[in-house]
């Protein structure tokens, strides 16, 4: 089933009460890959309240709402046993339950009434379509859910982005190809990288610090929202602090260009990393927002990879993921 029948498929099970809450719980990476979904039901919903959390924290917390008025979507590429478990627990309350997986072997596939078997989008070999990625399938059951259920007067341009999504993200990796070895060239030696952005690209960004930089490069890092960045954090800012900027499109692009103003008097190593490059303006403004950070998350790893090959780590590299008890 693709996610139009998916969503229909619900919303008839649940035609009596029908669906008020959404929930998006995973772990890592794959949470951060829900949050454009999350992002665009907290923002242009209307009847509907939609929740982000983590795995962990949703079967020790699980909130009372959760139950046969309530979508639980979860996500995992290789089965964290906290998901599972999780997905294990919304079926529990009868809540109706989307998988995303990475295999059909999954044992989320078994659990949840609706699966879909997702593929990572590969930034150096880019032989997968970016429509097919995990933050893609999120973010498209949650603009089916929109429109069936409430009319999204922007759903049209929605399913356009969608057909034009992969084009602008090839174009936006070919732009960094030229741009990701400056940057790698500069934090060559950086035992501390600052990733910053706002609105839709919060997930993007929180992923770019703990899975890019912390768990990849072995490096210290910090997610800071734009936002949040002149309530604190920018006291830390000098010369030599190294910050990866990440300047949205959407309407928060006025938090990363505040930000941007004060980088530039500041800091001196400094990398700006801005979606209009990429041709995401040919998406519709109504709906650009919400794929920037399907542009954003690939274009990350290919800064990451640059740095490591300066480094010569290897990006595959653990200390302890899955190789002792945790």
């Amino acid at each position: 089933m693709n996610a139009e029948q998916i969503m229909k498929s619900i919303l008839l099970d649940t035609k009596k009460d029908g669906i008020q809450q959404v929930f998006f719980v995973g772990c890592g990476g794959s949470l951060a890959g829900l949050y454009p979904a999350w992002y665009l039901l907290s923002r242009e919903a209307k009847t509907l309240r939609a929740a982000y959390y983590n795995s962990s924290e949703f079967l020790q917390a699980t909130p009372a709402a959760c139950g046969p008025s309530s979508l639980v979507i979860c996500c995992s590429l290789m089965d964290t046993p906290e998901t599972v478990e999780a997905c294990r627990r919304a079926r529990a309350l009868n809540a109706q339950v989307i998988a995303l997986v990475g295999s059909d072997n999954s044992q989320m596939v078994q659990i949840a009434p609706y699966s879909i078997c997702y593929r990572n989008f590969d930034a150096r070999k880019r032989d997968t379509n970016a429509s097919e990625t995990k933050l893609a399938w999120a973010l498209r059951l949650a603009f089916e859910l929109l429109w069936q259920k409430e009319g999204y007067a922007a759903y049209p341009q929605a399913m356009e982005g969608f057909e034009m999504l992969n084009d602008i993200v090839l174009a936006g990796l070919r732009y960094s190809d030229r741009r990701a070895p400056i940057f790698a060239q500069k934090a060559e030696n950086e035992t501390m990288i600052y990733v910053m952005g706002s609105g839709a690209n919060n997930g993007a960004m929180y992923a770019s610090s703990i899975c890019n930089l912390l768990e990849c490069m072995w490096t210290d890092s910090i997610a800071v929202n734009t936002g949040e960045y002149f309530h604190g954090p920018f006291e830390t800012t000098d010369q030599n602090l190294a910050v990866m900027l990440m300047v949205g499109t959407g309407r928060t692009r006025a938090l990363d260009e505040r930000a941007l103003r004060f980088l530039n008097r500041y800091c001196d190593n400094l990398t700006v990393i801005d979606s209009k490059t990429f041709g995401i303006d040919r998406i519709a403004p109504s709906v650009r927002e919400y794929f920037d950070p399907l542009v954003f998350m690939p274009v990350m790893d290919i800064y990451n990879t640059a740095l490591a090959r300066l480094r010569g780590h290897c990006e595959q590299d653990r200390r302890y993921m899955h190789k002792v008890a945790y």
